[in-house]
């Protein structure tokens, strides 16, 4: 009894010691753990093992509006993007206090249609209109645009047009004989008639022939006094001839396509005047409101 007694003390003893022993090696093992664990949850220290978050904003990116001139441009562009197309080819060539005159510097075949155009001062504005080229009695409307040509000039006149309603026109080799009708032409034109056909009158007299070939010269004959009165073939001839020859339109008919039976000059009448007794500077803009030319002058 007393052995058994003993056993059992030793094993006890024994099973305490294993006991504590097999605790004390848990806790060695644990320590570095709990140390891990206790330096990765250390407030001082969360800063510096968690990433710093960010937070993306939802709201649309703002976008600026480029500027439409975010350079200044260049001067030369300015010009270029204001001068007209026909800058150098139609120039002011002159002023007086009631007319100005337009040069034109194009090449052969070259046009340029200047209705639309506007001269503008400091008394306002002239608009070139529309005019006729090929000027008729009876004409009561301007419907053609006005079209210059190489070595054309354009006048413009302050005075009220000798046409009327026509306010523009193109002078041809015929208006000698319009200046019976219209006082105020811009110039004075002299008549031209065709020559005689000799071989045509030789069967008339030689008084009549006398007679016919005074007309040669555009001059209207008075036969009645004289011996032809009795000569009805002769004048009917004469009578003929006067109408045919010897007006506007018999003109026309004759000399239409001769090259040069248009002048080389365009006569327009805006029926206002903006040249004044002033310094002044003329402005010329095509019909898109392009600088074409400009014109100082001092009084």
């Amino acid at each position: 009894m007393q052995y058994i007694t003993i056993f059992l003390i030793i094993a006890v003893a024994f099973a305490g010691y294993y006991v504590w022993k097999h605790t004390q090696e848990i806790g060695e093992i644990s320590e570095p753990e709990e140390k891990a664990v206790t330096s990765q949850t250390s407030p001082e220290k969360i800063s510096q093992v968690m990433p710093t978050r960010t937070t993306k904003s939802t709201q649309r990116p703002q976008i600026e509006k480029p500027s439409i001139l975010t350079e200044p441009v260049p001067k030369e562009e300015i010009i270029q993007s204001t001068t007209s197309p026909y800058f150098g080819k139609v120039k002011i060539g002159s002023i007086s206090q009631s007319s100005l005159i337009l040069n034109t510097y194009l090449e052969e075949g070259e046009k340029i249609n200047i209705t639309g155009w506007k001269i503008k001062g400091r008394k306002g504005v002239i608009t070139i209109p529309k005019g006729v080229e090929l000027f008729s009695p009876g004409t009561f409307s301007s419907n053609e645009n006005i079209v210059v040509k190489k070595s054309d000039k354009v006048y413009l006149y302050n005075d009220l047009s000798p046409f009327g309603v026509v306010r523009g026109f193109r002078a041809n080799k015929c208006f000698g004989y319009l200046k019976d009708y219209y006082k105020n032409l811009p110039f004075s034109y002299s008549k031209i008639c065709p020559k005689i056909n000799c071989e045509e009158i030789m069967h008339f007299s030689d008084t009549c022939q006398d007679y016919i070939k005074q007309l040669q010269s555009c001059r209207v004959v008075d036969y009645s006094s004289s011996v032809l009165s009795f000569d009805s073939s002769c004048q009917l001839f004469i009578e003929n001839y006067i109408a045919e020859n010897l007006n506007y339109q018999g003109c026309v008919e004759n000399y239409y396509s001769d090259k040069d039976f248009y002048q080389k000059g365009w006569y327009i009448y805006p029926g206002y005047s903006i040249f004044c007794k002033c310094t002044d500077t003329l402005y010329l803009y095509d019909k898109d409101g392009l600088l074409v030319d400009k014109y100082h002058y001092e009084r």
